[in-house]
This record gives structure tokens, C-alpha cells and sequence, in this order.
């Protein structure tokens, strides 16, 4: 735990470092009022301790400056500076009239908190997404696998016709054997997929056909 006073004559050393004016610091040490704001709009809560001095909370780590933001976390300055306008936690301190705002800082544990919220928010959109996929897909391979069947409807309803009219008995026998396959083809495929009435009533034209010329469907 620092006091307050001490978290001042830091966070001023920092400004005279980063090369804030003489005038900028003399500002800040005659406003305590001004240093107490910008060190809770990083979110450390200001509480007193048993000698009754004001004390600031520093469990967390208070980083300064783009380079140490983006190291804590693990990513390029660009990207920190880009993530700011989508709300990562930053503060900057007051600066004199004319002056620059070219200092940042913030805190460890909020911007930890902040990548854990916008991944947990990107796993949910990933896992949406996936499931919208699987459905489009699903959808897909349902219109695929439905024009199959129509295919083999139509292969076998045309076999029977070659059939029906061929007096080959060698060759109207492998006609009928193409259609009971198409048929086959068709009862396998569609076990677990509706179908409509009329293709259903052709389904068993074709069945009925097949039966006429001796095969059991």
C-alpha cells in the first residue's frame, strides 16, 4: 500500500521523465484535488487506513505509456492505440493549456478484465457463427441430397419403362435391376428426411412397378 503522497511524487517523477513542463508539474503538486480525480478515473479505490491518511490500492500493476500498455499486453502499439476507440480502460492525466496529451496510463487488473469480457464476447460471436454455418450447410446438403433422390426417381421410372417394353428378357431383367437399385438408393436416403406427397406417390408407382415385374420391393 502507498499513500497518496507517495503515489504523487512517482506519478510526478514519471511527468518530468516523459518531459511535461516545470509549469504542468507545479500545477499538480498544488492541486491534490486534480491528482486524486485523474487516480480514480483508472478505477483504484482511494480509502483510508488506520493512521487516517488517504491510500490508494496498488495490488494491481499502473502502467505507463503506450509501450508498457501493449507489452502487458502482448500485442503492438498500434493495436493498443486502435483498441481504445472500442473502450480499453486508459486514462490521461490533466496537462496545462497547449500542452500535448501524449501521456497514458492504466490499470493492470481493468485491462485484464476488459481482454477477458472482449473474448468472452468474440467466443460467443465465433460459436453463433459456427452454428449458423452448420445450419446453412445442413441446409445445403438437405437440397443436395433431395435432388438425389429426385435423380434416382427418375432413373428408376425410366429403367421400368425400358422394362416394361424391351421383349429381351436378359435385358429387361437388367433394367429392372437398375430401377430396384434407384429404389434402394432412395429408402436408404430417405430414412430420416420428409418428403412430399407427390414424391412419396411416385416413390411407390415405382415400387408397385417393380412388384409387377417380379422383384420385391
Amino acid at each position: 500500500m502507498l499513500s497518496a503522497v507517495d503515489l504523487e511524487s512517482r506519478l510526478l517523477n514519471l511527468l518530468r521523465v516523459t518531459g511535461i513542463t516545470r509549469r504542468s508539474i507545479k500545477t499538480l503538486q498544488a492541486g491534490r484535488k486534480r491528482f486524486l480525480a485523474v487516480a480514480g478515473s483508472i478505477g483504484e479505490p482511494i480509502n483510508s487506513n488506520r493512521s487516517g491518511r488517504n491510500c490508494i490500492n496498488l495490488s494491481v500493476v499502473l502502467l505507463t505509456g503506450w509501450k508498457e500498455i501493449a507489452a502487458h499486453l502482448r500485442c503492438g502499439v498500434r493495436t493498443v492505440q486502435r483498441w481504445e476507440r472500442f473502450g480499453l480502460p486508459i486514462a490521461r492525466p490533466t496537462c496545462a493549456a497547449g500542452q500535448k496529451r501524449g501521456l497514458v496510463i492504466a490499470d493492470s487488473e481493468k485491462l485484464d478484465a476488459w481482454i477477458h469480457h472482449r473474448s468472452a464476447h468474440a467466443a460467443r460471436s465465433e460459436v453463433a457463427a459456427n452454428i449458423e454455418r452448420a445450419r446453412s450447410l445442413q441446409q445445403k446438403l438437405g437440397n443436395q441430397v433431395r435432388v438425389m433422390l429426385r435423380t434416382e426417381l427418375s432413373i428408376g421410372m425410366t429403367h421400368i419403362q425400358i422394362a416394361r417394353a424391351s421383349k429381351n428378357r436378359n435385358k429387361a431383367s437388367r433394367n429392372t435391376a437398375i430401377a430396384r437399385r434407384a429404389y434402394e438408393t432412395i429408402i436408404h436416403l430417405s430414412q430420416h428426411m420428409p418428403q412430399s406427397g407427390e414424391f412419396t406417390a411416385e416413390l411407390g408407382n415405382l415400387k408397385a412397378a417393380l412388384v409387377e415385374l417380379g422383384e420385391k420391393a
